[in-house]
């Protein structure tokens, strides 16, 4: 393992290497010996063209930043008229928690009805947990609550 990492340096620097001397090679050398620098003189106008404000591109040329008009999203516009009300939903009337355990059915039937841990026996036209109940047949036991009717069944 560590001849193949020795390997792989030692090719990594022959590689940096030929590359600085390639590098090396291609800068200019003075004659005299003594490296001449020469610092290029800034104009006004060099820098005038620098803050010069820049032509706005022509109108066919496509925005880069901008969706393609494939992808826009479309919004649809929605009249509304000031004269009309809104449609407010009636609210949903939660049924009773209420569980059918048993019908016992015959001349006079009865139900075994749950509610919140507690059991009641109740027959037609009683009263319980402001529930009535109305009918009682061997499949289902029907109940009014609050104006509205349900069945319960097993």
């Amino acid at each position: 393992m560590n001849r193949w990492i020795m390997l792989l340096m030692f090719l990594g620097l022959l590689f940096w290497g030929c590359f600085g001397y390639h590098l090396w090679k291609r800068i200019p050398k003075s004659s005299s010996g003594a490296e001449n620098v020469s610092v290029a003189a800034i104009s006004v106008d060099d820098l005038s063209r620098l803050v010069m404000p820049q032509n706005a591109p022509p109108e066919n040329f496509r925005d880069p930043f901008q969706l393609p008009a494939v992808f826009r999203p479309v919004q649809k516009t929605v009249k509304s008229f000031a004269a009309e009300k809104p449609v407010v939903p009636a609210p949903v009337k939660a049924k009773p928690a209420i569980t059918l355990d048993a019908i016992l059915p015959g001349d006079r039937p009865v139900a075994i009805l749950r509610h919140k841990g507690s059991t009641a026996v109740v027959r037609v036209g009683q009263e319980i947990w402001s529930v009535t109940v109305s009918e009682i047949t061997q499949d289902f036991v029907k109940i009014n609550y609050d104006g509205e009717s349900f069945e319960l069944r097993k």
